[in-house]
């Protein structure tokens, strides 16, 4: 079965679009928050597919930007990264080889990123984030200090 993904506002609102027929509706997806972030969904045009429910505060955009980390003492370390998606409060990156130290990241530590964005500015990232979980190789991390680029990182965001 085919999958949409849709975001769920502050509101509780979700725009539901059919993949067949383009056409588009609202619902409200309160009733589903701690339950099936999936819904089977039939449109008037008898087309049926999934509708994958985001619940995330904000919009995450997927990438693929090569960088560098460096663990924060009391961690030791440092390695290359991969950014996987980025949001206005965060990242998700895979880590590689470590360039050096022993050093399993966990949750609750912080790490110093560094990479470029994609963009026409080509803009620096230097961020100090807090790991907030750990899936094998993949990291989902906080900004610690989010205005210090809000404005590059925002419109970078809506492209």
């Amino acid at each position: 079965m085919e999958i949409v993904k849709s975001f769920v506002t502050r509101e509780s609102t979700a725009t539901i679009t059919c993949p067949k027929c383009n056409k588009s509706r609202n619902i409200e997806a309160s009733k589903y928050r701690n339950r099936k972030h999936t819904i089977k969904v039939r449109c008037s045009c008898r087309h049926q597919f999934a509708v994958l429910l985001d619940y995330r505060k904000t919009y995450r955009k997927e990438t693929n930007l090569e960088g560098t980390y460096i663990m924060i003492p009391p961690g030791v370390g440092k390695g290359r990264l991969n950014v996987l998606n980025i949001s206005k409060n965060g990242i998700g990156f895979t880590i590689g080889f470590s360039v050096s130290g022993s050093h399993p990241l966990k949750p609750g530590q912080k790490v110093r990123v560094s990479f470029q964005l994609d963009n026409k500015k080509r803009t620096d990232i230097q961020k100090v984030i807090t790991i907030k979980n750990v899936d094998g190789h993949y990291i989902g991390g906080e900004f610690d200090d989010i205005e210090a680029f809000e404005k590059d990182l925002g419109f970078y965001l809506r492209f």
